[in-house]
């Protein structure tokens, strides 16, 4: 029998003494700290019963401070569930009594739980709002760690909108508080997220540093669950890299030790991050397989957010194996999960991946709707990056639809966001589908033949530095089967220039293609001849949203959703 297991014997046992005592309080005291036990067991229901009879009983003899207490303890297992709603429930109830009895710090601290609960829920203003107020009050009373850890989730809601820039100096104020004798933990926690936001602005040696420092300083604190953290984003560098064995490598060490750590949930996250990579290597039955135990594993522990999740990568999986009506029925239940919830960005994200199963079946008008919705709901949240995905998606739908200047319009928009926020190998994806409009407008079109060619001479100007700088990025990868798997991504890229050169009948062209494909390292992709954008350099930057977001990513057999669960567990 464990220690958790054998203290809830004796404190049950002492419930009952006190019972027949009709000694309320100390029953009271004793439901509280069964239900402490229950939750350290993983048993979430059970504590939630016995913390619902503690305040009860509290409330019955108008101990208002054990109330509050109580409401804290409901409010902690409704989050460990998902259930942030719940949890926003009690935590207001504890602020009340807390006001009343006049203790600023656990205000605060409410404020502080009220704020992260609507990072959960995607309130970002509102989140804002209450962790501003909470760093305020913990500046007030000279709380310095408390003021790190809001300045700390305050980057986490820059970066959710991705304010990347801004997430940055949240962090760093952070970090800079931190380093002082006696906080080098949350010195380390600073090098950590330090090390995300890097991730998601494409920052990828940076990226590296930090997290490298960060795990270097969690291994001399003994830590292992950190460094598990660690191994975890190093493992989305490499996966964001598509340097696939690379990220196996790190995904495995994270889930070994959080194995031996008892953490079941981020071994759960760990298998979602493995089947992602699973997926973008083709290995479509052991992506399942990993993604079906992190599913199960989720279940167990009754988080219904985290299970949503995984019906959402299922669902994906189905995607990219182009079992679509299978996709359909995996991701219509994420999208209920998500409505029960109330997660608005992922309702609209779940609408992403509806509209790319109708893409692919032919179903373009109820794609362009499905797309639309979702994007005028990122655009509500500020999601920049799932808005470019939209336009891009809309784009694509126009060209199929023959709408060629709507198409280039949606494309230039995804464009330049991309460009923007310099996620380069994206601006190159939407220049080959700009290339494409164009290559089927001359071909759809009755053109004069200086017309035609014309047109054709724009596609491939435009195309062939996008689709040369997507080649150029497999010499980066130090395993064959990577440099295979991203070939693989980019086939019907590189065919498609090629079918304009040998439309254009320009042979010299032909053979600068394969003497540049073949020998060039890096290359430089540029935009079309009337474009004033900036030259992009340098590897891929696919940034991923948030902690437990959905990326979105493109491959060579047209565009999908992508998945879920890159994101680090100490986020959710």
């Amino acid at each position: 029998m464990g220690q958790f297991e054998q203290a809830r014997v004796h404190y049950l046992a002492a419930r009952d003494t006190y019972a027949r005592l009709g000694l309320a309080r100390e029953v009271a005291r004793c439901e509280l700290r069964v239900g402490s036990a229950a939750t350290e067991l993983g048993q979430f229901e059970q504590g939630c019963t016995h913390f619902t009879v503690a305040r009860d009983l509290h409330a019955a003899l108008i101990l208002v401070r054990e109330v509050a207490d109580c409401e804290v303890k409901l409010a902690t297992v409704a989050t460990r569930l998902g259930r942030f709603d719940q949890a926003r429930v009690h935590y207001l109830a504890a602020r009340a009594a807390f006001d009343r009895l006049g203790m600023p710090r656990e205000i605060a601290a409410c404020e502080f739980r009220l704020g992260t609960g609507a990072i959960e829920l995607g309130e970002y203003e509102q989140a804002r709002r209450h962790l501003s107020t909470a760093r305020d009050s913990y500046a007030l009373l000279g709380l310095v760690p408390e003021v790190a850890d809001c300045e700390h989730s305050l980057g986490d809601v820059a970066r959710s909108t991705s304010q990347f820039e801004q997430a940055r100096f949240h962090y760093l104020t952070a970090r800079d508080i931190c380093a002082r004798p006696g906080m080098a933990r949350e010195a380390a926690n600073g090098e950590f997220s330090l090390g995300t936001v890097a991730t998601e602005l494409g920052q990828f040696e940076e990226a590296c540093t930090h997290l490298i420092t960060a795990r270097d300083a969690y291994a001399s604190l003994s830590l292992p669950a950190d460094v598990a953290d660690c191994e975890h984003g190093l493992g989305n560098v490499a996966n964001y890299l598509s340097e696939f064995e690379q990220a196996l490598i790190h995904y495995l060490a994270a889930r070994d030790t959080y194995a031996r750590c008892g953490v079941a949930r981020e071994v759960a996250t760990c298998e979602l991050n493995l089947g992602t990579v699973a997926t973008e290597l083709g290995q479509f039955e052991q992506a399942r397989t990993h993604k079906n135990a992190a599913h199960e594993a989720f279940g167990r522990l009754g988080m219904a957010r985290e299970v949503a999740i995984c019906e959402f990568n299922l669902g994906n999986v189905d995607i990219c194996s182009r079992a679509f009506e299978q996709a359909r029925t995996h991701i219509d239940v994420a999208h209920e999960a998500f409505g029960r919830l109330e997660m608005v960005r992922e309702i609209a994200i779940c609408g992403i991946g509806l509209g790319t199963i109708a893409q692919n079946l032919g179903q373009l008008g109820q794609a362009r709707l499905h797309h639309l919705a979702a994007r005028d709901t990122c655009s509500r949240l500020d999601l920049a990056r799932e808005v470019a995905y939209c336009d891009f998606c809309l784009g694509e739908i126009a060209v199929r639809l023959f709408e060629f200047e709507r198409a280039r319009t949606h494309l230039a928009a995804a464009r330049d966001s991309y460009a923007r926020r310099e996620f380069t190998r994206e601006v190159a994806d939407c220049e080959v589908m700009i290339a494409e409009s164009w290559w089927a407008q001359a071909e759809g079109s009755k053109l004069t033949s200086g017309n035609r060619q014309g047109m054709l001479r724009v596609a491939v100007e435009i195309a062939a530095p996008a689709v040369v700088y997507l080649d150029s990025m497999r010499f980066q990868f130090r395993s064959a089967n990577d440099r295979i798997a991203w070939a693989r991504r980019i086939t019907l890229c590189t065919a498609f220039v090629f079918r304009i050169a040998h439309a254009l009948d320009d042979q010299q062209l032909i053979a600068d293609l394969v003497e540049t494909a073949i020998n060039s390292g890096v290359h430089a992709a540029h935009t079309g001849p009337d474009s004033d954008m900036p030259v992009l350099r340098g590897h891929s930057a696919r940034a991923l949203a948030r902690a437990a977001t959905f990326e979105l990513a493109g491959t060579g057999e047209g565009w999908r959703v992508g998945l879920l669960g890159c994101a680090s567990p100490r986020s959710w």
